[in-house]
């Protein structure tokens, strides 16, 4: 399934994959092998969703943040007419996804090093941006979305997913904290709900949320559906199957969706922000 220079350059990324903001990596299946297997499964997954929520026909596609690159060799079938880039800081997984491209047969597909706010592109270079779990962990996130403007094709769209600091968990420590919790106090959470061993973890983490993201956004003229509306209401509803995290709370909409409630709670929750995850489709409009 893959080579054996593949196997290589993935034990060379291991290596140092939890000191470089992947605490949480496990090998899916105990093996290299079965890991990619089970990745570009969920990969795909991904990539048809992005497919679902973006229109058109793109002929680029920049991922921001590909580390190894499941998403990009997913996106690089789901769309055999477009080029797909993948930018990632860490070199040992540049290196991994680019091994794994060749080993898969897939042209249209390439990996480079670098970081989301100094991206090295040509302005309007891109019909679609993904962005997965990774503007919680830029340097700088306006300057990120700054970036992202620049290179996106007017027409074009990103597709932008994040943890939401609003929500009390932070879910790389599995914490519980107040929402937009200043790092002091959750490096003491952290400590006292017995995670103190990563509590450094915590340097890595932009405390994005909604309204600054927005913000951002706006400052750039793009425009934006905040998809988290959307798929709480239809949580509320019953719909659950798109819950993958937090499904307790799931079955609490559920429940007061029986009694008549749910339509209230959705309201506070969207009115104070207190939900899971950012998700936003956001729209660079043409010019007039």
């Amino acid at each position: 399934m893959i080579s054996s220079a593949s196997i290589e350059k993935w034990q060379d990324w291991i290596d140092v994959t939890r000191s470089r903001c992947h605490l949480n990596f496990e090998l899916a299946g105990g093996t290299i092998e079965r890991h990619v297997s089970v990745c570009r499964e969920s990969a795909r997954a991904t990539a048809g969703r992005v497919r679902t929520d973006l229109p058109g026909s793109p002929s680029a596609i920049l991922e921001i943040g590909s580390s190894v690159g499941f998403n990009c060799l997913a996106l690089a079938e789901e769309c055999p007419g477009a080029t797909v880039t993948g930018i990632e800081p860490d070199h040992e997984a540049v290196s991994v996804g680019n091994e794994m491209a060749a080993d898969f047969g897939l042209t249209n597909v390439v990996f480079v090093q670098g970081v989301g706010e100094n991206l090295p592109f040509a302005d309007e270079s891109f019909d679609w941006i993904v962005c997965h779990t990774v503007i919680e962990h830029v340097r700088d996130v306006e300057a990120c979305i700054m970036e992202i403007a620049r290179v996106l094709r007017p027409g074009g769209y990103l597709h932008l997913e994040a943890p939401n600091y609003i929500w009390p968990v932070e879910p790389h420590l599995g914490i519980f904290m107040p929402p937009l919790c200043p790092k002091p106090l959750m490096r003491s959470l952290a400590r006292f709900q017995g995670k103190g061993e990563r509590a450094g973890y915590i340097e890595h983490l932009q405390l994005v949320h909604p309204a600054q993201v927005e913000r951002c956004f706006a400052a750039h003229a793009l425009q934006w559906t905040n998809r988290a509306e959307r798929k709480l209401r239809c949580v509320a509803s019953g719909q659950q199957e798109q819950v993958i995290a937090y499904k307790w709370a799931a079955k609490t909409l559920s429940l007061l969706n029986h009694i008549g409630l749910a339509p209230l709670v959705v309201g506070i929750l969207l009115k104070t922000r207190l939900y899971p995850s950012l998700l936003y489709t956001v729209h660079k409009p043409r010019p007039h």
